[in-house]
């Protein structure tokens, strides 16, 4: 019998309105939304388009037809789809998909009448806020479980028995049994679980004890990979179970994590559990369907062979009575020719008697007559004989015949009778197993007490599962917006369980949300934290004994421990409990748990739009190349343990990722998954080191990563996963001046920053990327000169001249100002590159001057090609696949105290070079262009071949070169315009 710990709820504050109230507004924001989403004004862009549309009948149902030119990735999970008119602005239409191999059929409530030639589609968002509204219409499984989104709360309970259902619950620490207890027992619990609390470990408690005690649970996560994350551990609690390999757990959707699918897949995996109980039924059934099949061959063969014997009996019949005809006729006429040959011979010793009286002539007459007679029967029968043998040997023919398309038949025993018989024999077996194989699978259905599933997936799915779910465990439930978590409380019988940590990732939220006026966008945006009143406006919890709060975290060193304090939990900052021992290899370059690298000395390349920093991945490049050195992380190519298992690289932009990403491929001779990637890739994993790189310090606007502020503030959710995701060191590789300068004064990244400046060791970036000396670079080794490095301004001329002397491929420079002599010295070195047949490209800022103009014309008279970038002030040096980039104006320095940095890569000159190339739009100034045209009034008639060559013409009136519009790329309008 269970005991129970009672305490009764009083809120302190109520979040949302009635229940009744709170829907409504709920129904009144998802309309809102899901017009947003299909309105022409929606900014979403198209993902795919289709052609050659024609409508089509389906069961007596009009339905669309087109053809793409390629399947998208992931076409047959995309079933919904929003569609309009290629090229329109009208509002999107939602329609279900069936994907083939080259074409779709699309359904829809609406009418695409007329059925317009091409359609332009994405997406369809609007397909589970309609299922969301769909619950909203609905009565609720339990009323009681919904009363705390009211803000007034339940019952708080607690199972003192807790300990019979849930393996290893002394192990639990006293805020994780606390939790289990209460999950087990009330209709609403909130746990709280910051990073490395055993969240993960408490929620596969709760979901163990409820199954052990008998009751059906819906597991669900925002992603596949957290869903199965926690189905391992749940998995493990539950394999000695006696019901566990007969599908006690059933994972419904895609198994994303390996360790699942090696480890369980098997028993979670209702088509996997079946097709292994039903093995030998399935065996049988096999074994019967290959009887039924050779059963159904037999048959027809018999009937062939009956029918093939008939006709032979009825030949070999034809045939005797044939040629007892034929003997019959020759033993006629055998007698006829002997009666012949004695009425003959007494005919003519009738006639040659002496005796001719009256009575003797009577008798040569009545001779005669029959002589006559016995000649004409034997000519009758001598002509009758060949037709009489002809048909004897057709006959036999016929028995050849018949007894040659017997024996063609293969051998066959036993009658069609028994075939028959044994065919009914077969069929009712096979029926029989297809019985017992139905009966299995609902058996495995009424085993099955513990679905897991996305969030997403449970929704649409909702009211289709085998048995209605008595408890529903929310795991992230920070992630999940409002309008699901009511759906899946509404769903639950008994109690409902949201666990979560409301200071790490949000839910991801359409962009038409912003269209939403503020009071329905919180009936959306809202997580279930927020949503049952746990927390104060300001992302506070209040004292509400729904909310378990985890205090001690097991995954952190305490010094990393105490960044994340500081900045997202200093109201309720967590403690450290014992850890996994720190097994990493000693490393100088890791000299502590914080370390903070400060890149202010050197600036990267790029505009106020960078999102990437080839300064930053050279210094990660170099950090990694130490750490492989020290034996840290896996050695080039080297077998076993990839660097993903002890490294990961978190940036805020996808475009450093893809730097990165590439600089690894360099560095570890081939990719790696899940080693460097954006924060929300990150959630729910856990590496003993972490890398978080700032990227910022280009220069303009502070990115929105880092402008938030508040704990419910994507910045402190951000850098709380990022630098949580460390068990025994977090590098932090920031700009320093650069963020100090830009961040908001009580910015959570600016504490952390703070933080880790206190509490860190501070690895001077010159350690990782030294300072070196032009002389130097001849004498290095090859592996030595790979490696980044600083080179002071009084020495960078004589390492670019030594670089200069060494390039074979390719030399582009963008220096935006030009001085005399250095532009001049320059361009005499540059000249003598491109002599040796190496192309030479120089940017910089159209001259305003006499003197600049002359300094272009002599370096294009040289060979160089020579390109005008607008406003630019990018200084960087690309020779061959060496990256040269600083604060120094190439083509203007005279004297100054910049550094210069070297990096060694072709992936980060490729990038490098190609966010120049696209830095900025065409901006060309007005030149006279009349309609269409813009005119190149520098072209000259040398440059002719080329200018024709980009699609220009001559103006005879205006003696000028001009090209279309659509022709001016920023090249031709920079060189010629």
């Amino acid at each position: 019998m269970l005991v129970w710990r009672i305490k009764l709820v009083r809120s302190e504050a109520s979040t949302l309105a009635q229940p009744n109230k709170m829907v409504a507004e709920m129904r009144t924001a998802l309309t809102t939304l899901i017009t947003a989403i299909t309105s022409p004004r929606s900014r979403t862009k198209a993902e795919g388009s289709f052609f050659g549309g024609k409508d089509i009948d389906v069961n007596g149902v009009t339905c669309y037809r087109y053809r793409f030119k390629s399947k998208p990735a992931g076409a047959d999970q995309k079933q919904s789809l929003l569609v309009r008119p290629r090229g329109s602005k009208v509002s999107w239409i939602p329609v279900s998909v069936e994907w083939d191999t080259s074409s779709v059929i699309l359904r829809t409530d609406d009418s695409l009448e007329p059925v317009p030639a091409q359609l332009e589609w994405r997406e369809d968002a609007t397909d589970q806020f309609r299922k969301y509204l769909d619950v909203l219409d609905q009565e609720p499984a339990s009323r009681k479980i919904l009363e705390n989104f009211t803000g007034r709360g339940t019952a708080v309970r607690a199972d003192q028995r807790a300990r019979d259902h849930v393996s290893a619950f002394d192990n639990y620490n006293p805020d994780q049994r606390r939790a289990v207890e209460q999950a087990l027992a009330s209709d609403f619990t909130a746990v709280w679980g910051p990073p490395g609390t055993g969240k993960t470990d408490v929620v596969a408690g709760i979901v163990e004890g409820l199954c052990r005690r008998g009751e059906t649970v819906l597991f669900l996560a925002p992603t596949n990979v957290a869903v199965d994350q926690a189905l391992e551990r749940i998995c493990a609690r539950l394999e000695n179970h006696p019901e566990f390999r007969r599908g006690l757990v059933r994972r419904i959707g895609k198994i994303e994590v390996d360790g699942l699918r090696d480890r369980f897949g098997a028993s979670i995996d209702r088509d996997q559990t079946v097709a292994r109980l039903a093995g030998p039924l399935d065996a049988e059934f096999q074994k019967l369907r290959e009887r039924q099949r050779d059963i159904v061959e037999l048959i027809p063969l018999h009937r062939a062979a009956a029918e093939v014997d008939a006709e032979l009996r009825r030949a070999q019949q034809d045939a005797s009575t044939q040629a007892t005809a034929v003997e019959r006729l020759a033993a006629e006429l055998n007698s006829l020719h002997l009666t012949h040959q004695q009425t003959g011979e007494l005919l003519h010793a009738a006639r040659t008697s002496s005796r001719l009286n009256l009575v003797a002539k009577g008798k040569i007459s009545r001779l005669e007559q029959e002589l006559w007679g016995l000649t004409n029967e034997i000519t009758r029968l001598t002509n009758h004989y060949p037709a009489a043998k002809a048909e004897l040997d057709r006959r036999n023919a016929v028995c050849v015949a018949a007894g040659q398309k017997r024996t063609a038949l293969p051998p066959l025993t036993g009658s069609l009778a028994q075939l028959e018989s044994e065919a009914e024999v077969v069929q009712g077996n096979l029926t029989r197993i297809q019985e017992q194989r139905s009966l299995l699978e609902q058996q495995i259905d009424d085993v099955c007490r513990v679905y897991a599933t996305t969030v997403t997936m449970a929704v649409l799915k909702l009211g289709r599962l085998p048995k209605p779910p008595g408890a529903v465990i929310l795991d992230e439930a920070g992630m999940v917006v409002l309008p699901a978590a009511y759906s899946l409380a509404a769903a639950a019988h008994e109690r409902f369980v949201a666990v979560g940590d409301f200071r790490q990732l949000g839910p991801v939220l359409p962009s038409e949300l912003d269209e939403l006026q503020p009071h329905s966008r919180r009936h959306v945006e809202q997580d279930v934290f927020s949503a049952t009143g746990l927390l104060t406006d300001g992302g506070t919890t209040r004292n509400d004994p729904r909310l378990v709060q985890l205090r001690t975290q097991y995954r952190m060193h305490e010094e990393i421990c105490g960044v994340i304090n500081a900045f997202a939990y200093p109201d309720s900052p967590l403690t450290t409990g014992s850890r996994k021992p720190n097994d990493l290899l000693v490393s100088p370059i890791l000299p502590a748990p914080l370390v903070l690298i400060d890149t202010s000395p050197v600036v990267a390349p790029g505009n106020r739009h960078r999102k990437s920093n080839p300064v930053h991945a050279a210094v990660i490049r170099e950090l990694t190349r130490r750490l492989q050195f020290d034996g840290v992380l896996p050695a080039r190519r080297a077998d076993g343990a990839a660097p993903s298992d002890v490294l990961a690289v978190i940036a805020p932009y996808r475009d450093q990722k893809s730097l990165m990403s590439r600089v690894f491929v360099e560095r570890f001779g081939s990719s790696h998954d899940n080693l460097v990637d954006t924060v929300h890739r990150f959630q729910g994993s856990q590496r003993p080191i972490v890398v978080v790189d700032t990227v910022e310090g280009v220069g303009g606007n502070l990115g929105m990563f880092f402008k938030g502020l508040g704990f419910q503030s994507s910045t402190c959710r951000l850098t709380n996963v990022a630098i949580s995701r460390a068990q025994h060191h977090v590098v932090v590789l920031a700009n320093l001046d650069y963020l100090h300068r830009t961040l908001p004064p009580l910015s959570e990244f600016r504490i952390m920053l703070d933080q880790v400046e206190r509490r860190g060791t501070r690895l001077p970036v010159e350690s990782l990327v030294p300072i070196r000396g032009a002389a130097e670079l001849a004498l290095l080794s090859h592996d030595e000169r790979e490696r980044p490095a600083f080179f002071p301004a009084d020495e960078f001329r004589a390492a670019v001249e030594w670089e200069l002397d060494n390039a074979q491929r390719r030399v582009e420079l963008y220096s935006a100002f030009l001085s005399a002599n250095t532009a001049t010295f320059w361009a005499n070195r540059l000249a003598a590159v491109r002599r040796r047949g190496v192309p030479v490209a120089v940017h910089c800022r159209e001259p305003n001057t006499p003197e600049g103009t002359r300094l272009v014309e002599q370096m294009r008279r040289t060979g160089l090609e020579v390109h005008h970038r607008v406003d630019m002030h990018e200084k960087v040096l690309v020779v061959d696949d060496v990256l040269w980039h600083g604060s120094l104006n190439i083509l203007q320095h005279q004297r100054s105290t910049e550094l210069m940095m070297r990096f060694v890569s072709a992936e980060a000159c490729k990038d490098v070079l190609k966010i120049l190339e696209n830095a900025r739009p065409i901006r060309p100034a007005w030149n006279g262009g009349a309609g269409d045209r813009v005119y190149l009034p520098r072209a000259k008639y040398e440059h002719r071949q080329e200018v024709k060559a980009a699609g220009g013409q001559w103006d005879g009136g205006k003696k000028q070169w001009w090209v279309p519009k659509d022709k001016a790329t920023q090249t031709v309008v920079e060189r010629w315009g």
